[in-house]
């Protein structure tokens, strides 16, 4: 679905369906697994990204929001994922949400 939602034109709908077949993907997540190995390692960032993707799939958007955040601050390998999957998020909820307003501020000072 995503290779076929990624050769259409980037209209909001096709972004929102591209971001949630994305975000869908971190459903199937282990959270117990992730939620440990977060706790055993706090600089598993590897691992707070998929845990943050997958609370995002399970709409827990701010709790999502805030983790990969905190990722994109802590400036390492896994940050621009980060911040492509609170894109995706943006994208699934919507403009209007203000969640999305408060969320895209924060990153852009984040990111400059």
């Amino acid at each position: 679905a995503i290779e076929l939602l990624e050769r259409l034109s980037p209209t909001e709908e096709v972004r929102a369906l591209l971001a949630a077949a994305r975000i869908g993907d971190a459903a199937d997540v282990d959270h117990g697994a992730l939620e440990e190995a977060v706790a055993a390692d706090a600089d598993d960032h590897a691992a707070a990204l998929e845990l943050a993707k997958a609370r995002g799939a399970a709409g827990r958007y701010d709790e999502a929001f805030t983790m990969l955040l905190g990722i994109v601050e802590a400036r390492v390998d896994e940050s621009d994922a980060a911040r492509l999957a609170m894109i995706d998020l943006f994208d699934l909820l919507g403009n209007e949400d203000p969640m999305v307003g408060q969320y895209r501020t924060k990153l852009a000072t984040a990111i400059f």
